[in-house]
C-alpha cells in the first residue's frame, strides 16, 4: 500500500546505522527526511506534526535542496503493530 504525505521538509540526514551484534556488520547508508505536516483535527484546528520517513541516496539528492519547501512524498506503508485507516 502507498500513501502521498504533504509536508514542508525541515532536515535531510544520515540515519544511525544498524551494527550487527554477531557480525559486526553494518548495511548501507540509510536517510531520513523530516518533514513538518499539518494536521487538521476534529474541531477544525490544525496542528504542526513532525514525520520523520525513511529515504534512499537516490531521494536524498532530490529532497536535499529543498528544505523550506513544501512537497509531496510517496510512502510504503511499514508497521510492527496493527493500524487503523481512516478515509479524510
Amino acid at each position: 500500500m502507498q500513501l502521498t504525505t504533504k509536508g514542508k521538509v525541515l532536515r535531510t540526514y544520515e540515519r544511525v546505522p544498524f551494527v550487527n551484534k554477531e557480525t559486526g556488520e553494518t548495511p548501507p547508508p540509510v536517510y531520513g527526511l523530516q518533514l513538518l505536516v499539518d494536521e487538521k483535527l476534529s474541531n477544525g484546528s490544525v496542528k504542526a506534526e513532525l514525520y520523520d520517513v525513511k529515504i534512499t541516496q537516490e531521494l536524498l539528492k532530490d529532497y536535499k535542496d529543498k528544505v523550506g519547501q513544501t512537497v509531496e512524498v510517496t510512502c510504503k506503508l511499514f508497521s510492527r503493530s496493527d493500524i487503523s485507516l481512516s478515509a479524510v
